[in-house]
């Protein structure tokens, strides 16, 4: 719950002076985002084909076939960190809206921007100097769906 007051300034006239219209303090409470908590590994369609279009090699895509990745997403002010623990963890901290740097579970070097489309829909483009990848995350009640750009997708529930 935050508490807040109001002020409106009005022009007073041809003068120049300023007024100040302040009410009382106010209240009100900012929904969590849903994408906040411990998500956990549920199932994979296709993902095969996007560590393929990566040029993941085959033993690391064998890996990744028996892995079961749990996703942990927190805010701190505006600032979100999604950190997935698998066969490799990584952790990228960020604010909807401002490009931030990161280093993908595959080891590359990414530009990335994620874009709020909904409250329940985050659009996360990884960008290096030879491939863009597209990370669509969204939430229907307690799953996370992440489709991407080759079509695979991977479904999480999140912990109680």
């Amino acid at each position: 719950m935050s508490h807040h007051f109001c002020c409106v300034y009005i022009n007073s006239g041809t003068d120049g002076r300023l007024v100040a219209l302040c009410s009382l303090p106010f209240s009100f409470h900012v929904m969590p985002s849903p994408f906040l908590g411990r998500w956990d590994f549920v199932k994979s369609e296709n993902f095969d084909e996007i560590l393929k279009a990566l040029d993941v090699d085959l033993a690391s895509r064998g890996l990744a076939k028996f892995a079961k990745p749990e996703n942990i997403i927190t805010e701190n002010d505006g600032v979100y960190t999604i950190e997935t623990k698998g066969l490799r963890t990584t952790k990228s901290t960020f604010k909807i809206g401002e490009k931030f740097s990161e280093e993908t579970a595959d080891g590359r070097k990414v530009e990335s921007l994620v874009l709020e489309e909904a409250p329940n829909k985050w659009v996360h483009t990884q960008d290096d100097s030879k491939k863009t990848t597209i990370i669509i995350r969204e939430v229907d009640g307690e799953k996370m769906s992440i489709v991407d750009d080759v079509e695979a997708h991977r479904e999480y529930k999140k912990r109680e």
